[in-house]
């Protein structure tokens, strides 16, 4: 079941990127601060993983969404302890 709602989850997100990206990074943030957290241990690289959390972070800060700016950094500290 959470593998299929995991699937879903990154189709909506391939959608969404192409059709509405201020959408796309509002339910990326909800997936990765909420039920898809685990995601963040995934095998790819820290690197890679803190360079599209810090492109979230832009996102949001132009967005003016500093809560959001702030769980993620969050995020970022975590990888790179």
């Amino acid at each position: 079941m959470a593998k299929d709602k995991y699937n879903d989850l990154i189709i909506e997100l391939i959608n969404l990127r192409e059709q509405d990206y201020n959408k796309f990074m509002d339910k990326l943030y909800e997936a990765i601060t909420g039920e898809f957290k685990s995601i963040l241990n995934d095998d790819s690289s820290i690197a890679k993983k803190i360079n599209s959390l810090n492109t979230m972070i832009f996102h949001f800060e132009d967005k003016e969404e500093y809560e959001k700016c702030a769980k993620i950094k969050e995020l970022v500290d975590s990888l790179d302890a």
